[in-house]
């Protein structure tokens, strides 16, 4: 009976002996893989993590770049209209402008044509200065569609009669002198208004056509910034896609690992109690049948 409960008690320390290698096992195992399951975990919320904020990012970018298109096609039309404008402004003031310079120079030439007359005294004859005074009249005739002034009409009339070979006294002449005297001046003060006005005009065009090219390049500097990082966001989507793929699948192996490596263990720890208990009361059995033995040979000596 001796030898029956020490090959039981050796059997029970061989299982302790085997459990506790297990148990430790198990424990460093069970240790590993959760950590490897968290890891796994972690990076793959930091995946998606990453993977939604660039997607919110590409959403406010491509945003960015349709409203920057858009601008850039508004500030395209504007310049565009700029730059007409100051075109027209200037093709109209050179063609203003060289009305005016051709009336004053034939008042000029009037004035001059007409003291050279005067000074021959009354009833000169006009005769040889028909055509001068023609072309004269011709051009503040032109002159007069585009002005109010009430100098024209009177010295259209003496002109028209000069250039007709009609004769004039002195008196009259002089009187028609002052008349072209008095328009010269209010030409020569509308042109200096015109150049006035166009400067200030242009001036502000070519500000305005400034600032629209600045407005312009810095929209175009935009679009390229915006391409550029879409074009990264769009690289590193198509990168994160199929890692997430591979850490979901890793997350999901891990786990399947440390559940199956949970259970082993805990089947182990089952199995070991039970194998336990039941040594126990094997050896509880053979403790009282010893027992016994040795007080049946005490009582018979």
């Amino acid at each position: 009976m001796n030898q029956l409960k020490n090959t039981l008690t050796a059997a029970q320390e061989r299982a302790e002996t085997r459990y506790n290698a297990k148990a430790a096992w198990c424990s460093d195992t069970i240790a590993q893989l959760e950590k490897e399951y968290d890891a796994a975990k972690k990076a793959s919320g930091q995946a998606s993590g990453d993977y939604n904020e660039l997607t919110r990012e590409q959403t406010v970018k491509k945003n960015d770049l349709t409203n920057s298109q858009g601008n850039k096609a508004d500030l395209r039309d504007d310049l565009a209209k700029a730059q007409s404008d100051l075109e027209s402004e200037d093709s109209v003031f050179a063609q203003r402008s060289a009305d005016y310079s051709e009336a004053i120079a034939a008042c000029k030439e009037a004035i001059k044509l007409l003291l050279s007359l005067g000074q021959r005294g009354q009833g000169a004859s006009f005769i040889q200065m028909n055509q001068n005074f023609g072309k004269i009249k011709t051009t503040l005739e032109k002159h007069a569609k585009s002005t109010s002034s009430a100098f024209i009409e009177p010295i259209l009339d003496v002109l028209s009669q000069l250039a007709n070979g009609a004769q004039y006294d002195y008196s009259k002449i002089t009187a028609i002198v002052d008349l072209i005297r008095s328009l010269l001046q209010n030409l020569e003060s509308a042109s200096a208004e015109l150049e006035s006005n166009h400067g200030k005009v242009a001036a502000d065009l070519e500000t305005l056509i400034a600032n629209l090219s600045n407005q312009l390049e810095t929209l175009k500097v935009n679009v390229d910034v915006y391409d550029t990082r879409l074009g990264e966001i769009e690289i590193r989507l198509n990168e994160l896609k199929p890692l997430i793929s591979q850490y979901d699948l890793l997350v999901q192996v891990n786990g399947q690992m440390l559940e199956g490596t949970k259970n082993d263990c805990k089947g182990n720890d089952s199995i070991y109690a039970e194998q336990k208990a039941t040594r126990a009361k094997e050896l509880s059995i053979i403790e009282k049948l010893l027992e016994y033995f040795v007080s049946q040979v005490a009582g018979r000596n």
